[in-house]
């Protein structure tokens, strides 16, 4: 057999070999059907139809609950107990600062007379302010021929306020005072131009006070004691007399009873010298033809020259 004999051969028995495969195919499902219908037909007949039973619903409830509330059930009451009671804290008290003392200082200082007989008594004041211990007064010259100075221990008689007496110096002669204040361990020496007195000549004589020059109540007067002293442009010879120490007298009470008690005796006031309100010293000059009077106030005492 050739070759294209026998692949023309090949192919005739895969034709006749699908046919057979298929038609085999066809037969089998064939059977399947048939058996499947028998089945179902004997099936059938044979089963007898059940018996239907009554069921009898049991209704539901439409009220039925969908959860169930427990019931609370309550807690027991807690018993309190002890109150802790805090203890307080002390109040810290702050320390009081002290304030640091003022230093001492002099306000003003006076030694009367300003005209002094020798040897006849002299009486200092000096007030001061701050931390002050102790006060001295110096009294000299340091002109040849003259006395040698002269040194007194004041009292405190009132806060701030320190007295004293001493004789004055034999001879006569312009003398200057100073002033030592003793403050904090330390002494301090306080100077000022205007602190000064005169002692006279033993031979000179005061005159009298004249009727015309009234003297301030409450103040307790001195006797008159001769003085040189300078007024209204002029240099006079004349007296002086000075009044007690009085704090508790102001200076304005002195001008006004001045100012209005001068003229009412005669006398006519320099305008000038009034003092201004609220001056604490003051110097009121007033003339009476030839006469001329003079009425000076510092710290509590009152001078009066006239001649």
């Amino acid at each position: 057999m050739s070759l294209g004999q026998t692949g023309w051969y090949h192919a005739v028995v895969s034709r006749e070999f699908a046919i057979r495969l298929v038609s085999l195919s066809s037969l089998c499902l064939i059977a399947l059907f048939i058996s499947a219908c028998g089945k179902d037909v004997g099936a059938s007949s044979a089963t007898s139809t059940p018996t239907r039973k009554h069921i009898t619903a049991t209704s539901v409830p439409t009220t039925a609950p969908l959860y169930v509330q427990p019931t609370a059930t309550a807690f027991p009451t807690a018993t309190p107990g002890p109150t802790d009671t805090p203890t307080p804290r002390p109040t810290r008290v702050k320390p009081t600062a002290v304030p640091p003392a003022q230093p001492g200082s002099v306000l003003s200082a006076v030694v009367q007379p300003l005209n002094v007989d020798p040897q006849a008594t002299l009486d200092a004041t000096v007030r001061t302010s701050g931390a002050v211990t102790r006060i001295e007064v110096y009294l000299g010259s340091g002109v040849p021929g003259t006395s040698g100075p002269i040194s007194t221990t004041l009292t405190q008689t009132a806060a701030g306020t320190w007295s004293g007496s001493f004789g004055a110096p034999a001879r006569p002669g312009y003398y200057h005072f100073t002033v030592g204040l003793f403050t904090g361990g330390r002494r301090t020496v306080i100077d000022n131009d205007n602190w000064n007195i005169r002692v006279l000549e033993p031979s000179s004589a005061a005159q009298p006070l004249p009727d015309n020059i009234p003297l301030v109540p409450p103040f307790n007067w001195g006797n008159p004691v001769a003085a040189t002293f300078s007024a209204d442009g002029r240099s006079v010879n004349g007296s002086e007399v000075s009044s007690t120490t009085r704090s508790d007298v102001t200076a304005s009470y002195v001008s006004q009873w001045y100012a209005n008690r001068l003229p009412a005796s005669g006398w006519t006031i320099v305008p000038s010298t009034l003092p201004a309100q609220g001056a604490t010293s003051f110097t009121i000059v007033a003339n009476s033809g030839t006469q001329v009077c003079v009425v000076q106030y510092a710290a509590g005492t009152v001078h009066i020259f006239y001649g």
